[in-house]
């Protein structure tokens, strides 16, 4: 019987088949500006960062990181090491829209989407579900099993507990916050970008923001990832690779607390 891996990881953030078209979308319920992809990496557009706090709110915006990406290992019982890791997209990529599938490239025309909602959206639905608006119609709760799909994806309120994400009778999506964007990705296909081995793992991505006291400038994030191969990994590791930009990128440098489970990053000198 295969071993899954199911393991989360919650974040605090302070400051043809290979070829596909990235979907982002900017997350910005709170004083903060973001972009989300849905595939391994985020707060930028390629090219420019996109980690604006505070808003910018017509005035030149500020950003502390160019680009945060996700970097996942493990190893086989006889040490074959497997990686699945994004960096700047020079080469090419590791991860895809979609879970794994028997059809990759229709699931990954299929979840090439951010799924955006807000509480607000949300209490409104649970008042009256009679014609649910679009992020919450199009919540992806369930997966296509007829293409090896998993029947449970998105985490929604099941009201009548039968598995089936019905917004029409009252279903609804489950996040955190005062507004989240949800995306799920996986590591099918060859890693032009780390050129690793795949594990073979779907990431279920959420971010979220919230307005209360103390929260308005924080970004958080969490990633469930599960092991959908018929490999057993040991020294499983969950890493984020941050490159931190301070005004000018030269001269920036980074520390980390380990009591406090933190990384920062400051200025080497004030030539900005």
């Amino acid at each position: 019987m295969k071993k899954i891996i199911l393991t989360t990881l919650s974040l605090i953030i302070l400051f043809g088949l290979q070829a596909q078209t990235i979907i982002g979308t900017t997350l910005d319920y709170n004083n903060t500006e973001i972009a989300i992809l849905n595939s391994g990496d985020f707060f930028w557009d390629f090219n420019d960062t996109r980690y604006i706090v505070p808003k910018a709110n017509g005035k030149s915006p500020k950003s502390t990181i160019f680009s945060v990406s996700i970097w996942l290992g493990g190893e086989e019982e006889d040490g074959t090491v497997h990686l699945s890791a994004m960096t700047y997209r020079q080469r090419g990529q590791d991860f895809w829209p979609g879970p794994h599938s028997r059809d990759p490239v229709s699931t990954r025309t299929k979840y090439n989407e951010m799924f955006k909602v807000s509480q607000e959206e949300i209490n409104a639905h649970k008042i009256n579900s009679t014609n649910p608006i679009q992020s919450i119609q199009n919540w992806p709760g369930n997966g296509d099993t007829t293409k090896g799909e998993p029947y449970q994806l998105a985490p929604f309120v099941d009201l009548n507990k039968n598995g089936k994400y019905e917004p029409s009778l009252g279903d609804y999506p489950s996040i955190k916050g005062s507004g989240a964007v949800y995306c799920v990705y996986s590591d099918q296909g060859i890693h032009t970008e780390s050129g690793g081995r795949a594990l073979g793992v779907d990431v279920h991505q959420l971010f979220y923001q919230d307005v209360a006291a103390g929260f308005e400038e924080v970004n958080l994030a969490s990633f469930t990832v599960i092991n959908r191969s018929d490999t057993s990994y040991t020294n499983f590791k969950f890493g984020v690779y941050v490159d931190f930009d301070l005004g000018n990128f030269s001269d920036d440098f980074v520390g980390c607390d380990s009591t406090s489970n933190m990384i920062y990053a400051y200025n080497g000198d004030d030539n900005d």
